[in-house]
């Protein structure tokens, strides 16, 4: 079965959409202390207009906010996106 969520962020006076395949929908982020959506690496480059490596280099310095998946994968916490 083949699952799709949509998220929408209202950020600056846009609306965006981010089209994802099935990823967790919402969990807890540590550093949020609350629910947050997580984007894997490549959806977070997509909806800040910026490549993976960026996202990367702020998740390893502490910028954005990160989670796991029970593999090991990055996810970044939309709200900590939003915000920097």
């Amino acid at each position: 079965m083949r699952r799709e969520a949509r998220i929408t962020a209202r950020d600056n006076q846009r609306v965006r959409f981010v089209r994802q395949h099935w990823t967790p929908s919402r969990v807890r982020c540590e550093r949020c202390a609350a629910e947050a959506q997580m984007l894997t690496p490549q959806e977070a480059a997509a909806f800040a207009r910026t490549d993976v490596a960026s996202v990367l280099s702020r998740l390893e310095v502490g910028e954005l906010h990160r989670a796991e998946t029970p593999e090991g994968l990055p996810l970044v916490c939309l709200n900590s996106l939003l915000r920097g």
